[in-house]
């Protein structure tokens, strides 16, 4: 049997695709957040920021506007008073936090950054007789598309005859490879 090494079956170039998607509506969400909050408070921790938007600038605004009013009132009476509202700030904080792309901040004083793994996006033989099906598959799907050039394949008579080793996607005309429910 010969040795074992994995080899790429296939990447999700679609889902990988709409990972940095969301990825990036994330930190734009995020940046419109950072700039409404700007506008009436320093932000010196952007990470500590991204864990919750209101209840960061609501502690930030407090400190640096207390000694205003002259009395010991809480914070959302001290909005009330200088006229903030937070309506906007916690419309972004619940965008932000329903979309569930991963980001990653640098460090603590860094705006955040797209975090997509692309090796969670790709698919790996896991054995040497996953690796032998996917060789003589790749040879097929080769002998095909050189066929292919003289006559009218139908890639669903193809899907058939294979039981489903190669498929075919419609959205790209191409060939796929099915090895991971060939195997045993």
């Amino acid at each position: 049997m010969p040795k074992y090494k994995p080899m790429l079956i296939h990447f999700d170039e679609d889902g990988y695709n709409l990972a940095i998607k969301q990825s990036n509506e994330r930190i734009h969400t995020y940046n419109q957040a950072l700039e409404f909050a700007s506008k009436h408070i320093e932000v010196d921790s952007p990470k500590t920021f991204g864990e919750s938007f209101t209840a960061y600038f609501k502690e930030k605004f407090y400190e640096s506007n207390r000694g205003k009013i002259g009395l010991e009132i809480n914070v959302d009476k001290l909005l009330d008073l200088l006229d903030v509202d937070l309506t906007r700030l916690k419309r972004l904080e619940g965008n932000f936090l329903s979309n569930p792309a991963i980001i990653a901040y640098p460090d603590d004083n860094s705006a955040p950054l797209p975090n997509v793994d692309r090796n969670g996006y790709e698919s790996y033989t896991t054995s040497s007789e996953q690796n032998e099906i996917l060789r003589d598959a790749r040879s097929l799907v080769e002998a095909i598309q050189r066929v292919g050039k003289h006559t009218t394949i139908y890639p669903y008579n193809i899907m058939q005859a294979t039981s489903n080793l190669i498929g075919y996607d419609r959205r790209r005309n191409e060939y796929v490879i099915n090895v991971q429910r060939r195997s045993s």
